[in-house]
C-alpha cells in the first residue's frame, strides 16, 4: 500500500516522538529510584533532627509556661499553707486556659499536693531525680518522670516562697504515655511514630487490628544494639508488626542525659510503593499528554508541508501532459516556494521554445510548399521542352525529306537527259 506524503511525515515524525518519550519515560524511571531512595534517607534524617527540636522546643515552653506560674502569689501561699483544695482548684483553673496535659505541685518534703484533674495526692516523690534536684533549687527540662507519669516531657521547676526558699514544686508538660503528643508529631512530620522504654513501645501511632500497638517489643537486635548500647541512629527496612516500613530509630535520652529507650519513625513501604508508582504514572501521563501534542503539531506540521508538494506534483503531471497552460499556487521563500519559481521559469522557457519551434516549422512548411511549386513549375517546363525539342526535329526531318525528295528529282531529270 502507497502512503501519500502526508501521512510519510506524520508517521516519521511520530514514530521519532514515540521513540524518544519512552526513552525518556524508561530513563526517568531508572534514575527516579535511587534519588527516591536517597530522598528517603535523608527525610528521616530530617524527621530525627526535626523531632528533636520539636521535643526541645515543646519542654523549654512547659518551662516558660511554669516559670510565670511559679510566680502566682495566690499559688505560694496555698502551697506553703498546704492548702489542697486551693492549689487542686488553682492548677486546674490554670489547665483549662493553657490546654496543658500535665501539672503537678507539691511541696517541700516531696508531697504531691494537687495534679489537673486527678485526686492523686498524697505520694512522695522526694526520691524521683527531678523531684529531688527542684527541692534542691534545680530546674529538670526535657524527659523525666513524676509519681504516676513515667514519662514526661516538660520541666520540673522549684516553688519559691519568701527570701526565696523553696517551699514545693511545680511539674508541667505532656505525658508520652498518652496518644495525644505522639499524633501530634506524626501529623507534623507525616510519618508514623513510637516512643520506646528500652526495647518495649510504651505509646504509637501504628494501630494493629483497630489498637495502637502499645506494649510489644522490636525484635531486631541489631538496631537495639546500635541505639540502645551504642547511642547511634539506625535507618533501615524492617518488619513491624508483619508490615516492613522504612524507619529510622535514636535514642531517648532524658534530662539527665540517660538514655532510657528510642523514638522511631517511619513510612510503611507500600505507602513508598505507592509513591513511587504514582511518580511513574503522573510521568506517563504527562508523556502521554505531551505525544498526543506533538502527534497534533506533527499532522498539522504533514499537512502543511504536504500541500505545496501535491500541487507542484499535479502541476508537474499536467505540463508533462502537455497542458502548459496550467497555474502553480504555490508561493513562499521557503524550499518550496523557490522549486515552484523554478518549475514556472521552465515552464515558462518551455512555452517560448515551444513557439519558436512552431515558428520555425510553419516557416519550413511554407518554404517546402514553394519549393514543391517551383518543382512542379520546373517539371512542366522540362515536358514543354522535350515536347518542342520533339516538334522541332520532326519538323527538320520533314524539311530534310522535302530536300532530299528535291534533289532526287533532280537527278532523276539529269539520268533522263
Amino acid at each position: 500500500m502507497r502512503l501519500n506524503l502526508t501521512l510519510k511525515v506524520v508517521s516519521s515524525l511520530f514514530c521519532s516522538m514515540l521513540l524518544t518519550s519512552v526513552i525518556t519515560v524508561a530513563v526517568g524511571i531508572h534514575f527516579m529510584t535511587r534519588p527516591l531512595e536517597e530522598s528517603i534517607g535523608d527525610s528521616l534524617e530530617r524527621v530525627h533532627r526535626n523531632m528533636d527540636a520539636v521535643n526541645t522546643a515543646t519542654s523549654q515552653r512547659y518551662r516558660c509556661i511554669g516559670l510565670a506560674l511559679a510566680e502566682d502569689g495566690a499559688l505560694r501561699r496555698a502551697v506553703a499553707e498546704g492548702d489542697r483544695q486551693t492549689v487542686q482548684t488553682l492548677i486546674d483553673n490554670f489547665a483549662r486556659q493553657t490546654q496543658i496535659d500535665v501539672i503537678s505541685v507539691g511541696n517541700a518534703e516531696g508531697q504531691v499536693l494537687a495534679r489537673k484533674d486527678s485526686q492523686q495526692a498524697g505520694g512522695n516523690e522526694s526520691t524521683l531525680p527531678a523531684v529531688k534536684n527542684a527541692l534542691g533549687g534545680g530546674e529538670t527540662v526535657g524527659l523525666c518522670s513524676i509519681s504516676g507519669i513515667p514519662h514526661l516531657l516538660g520541666a520540673v521547676l522549684p516553688l519559691r516562697g519568701e527570701g526565696g526558699k523553696v517551699i514545693g514544686t511545680l511539674a508541667l508538660g505532656v505525658s508520652l504515655d498518652k496518644p495525644d503528643y505522639i499524633d501530634l508529631l506524626k501529623r507534623i512530620n507525616d510519618l508514623e511514630v513510637t516512643f520506646f522504654e528500652g526495647d518495649t513501645r510504651v505509646m504509637t501511632s501504628i494501630i494493629a487490628n483497630g489498637q495502637r500497638a502499645v506494649g510489644t517489643r522490636l525484635e531486631s537486635q541489631e538496631i537495639l544494639d546500635a541505639v540502645l548500647k551504642q547511642g547511634k541512629s539506625a535507618t533501615q527496612e524492617n518488619m513491624i508488626l508483619g508490615e516492613p516500613y522504612r524507619s529510622i530509630y535514636w535514642p531517648a535520652i532524658n534530662a539527665g542525659g540517660e538514655t532510657i529507650g528510642m523514638w522511631f519513625a517511619g513510612v510503611p513501604v507500600a505507602t513508598l510503593d505507592d509513591l513511587r508508582n504514582t511518580g511513574i504514572s503522573v510521568t506517563c501521563l504527562v508523556s502521554g499528554g505531551v505525544l498526543l501534542v506533538l502527534l497534533a503539531l506533527s499532522v498539522l506540521l504533514g499537512i502543511r508541508l504536504a500541500r505545496p508538494v501535491k500541487k507542484i506534483t499535479a502541476y508537474t503531471l499536467a505540463v508533462a501532459d502537455g497542458n502548459t497552460q496550467v497555474q502553480l499556487d504555490v508561493q513562499g521563500k521557503d524550499d518550496m516556494g523557490q522549486l515552484a519559481d523554478a518549475l514556472r521559469s521552465m515552464v515558462s522557457s518551455l512555452q517560448q521554445s515551444t513557439a519558436e519551434a512552431e515558428a520555425k516549422t510553419r516557416e519550413a512548411e511554407a518554404r517546402g510548399e514553394e519549393a514543391r511549386k517551383a518543382l512542379a513549375e520546373a517539371e512542366e517546363a522540362r515536358k514543354q521542352a522535350e515536347s518542342a525539342r520533339r516538334e522541332g526535329m520532326l519538323a527538320a526531318a520533314a524539311r530534310i525529306e522535302s530536300v532530299v525528295e528535291s534533289v532526287s528529282e533532280a537527278v532523276s531529270s539529269l539520268n533522263t537527259e
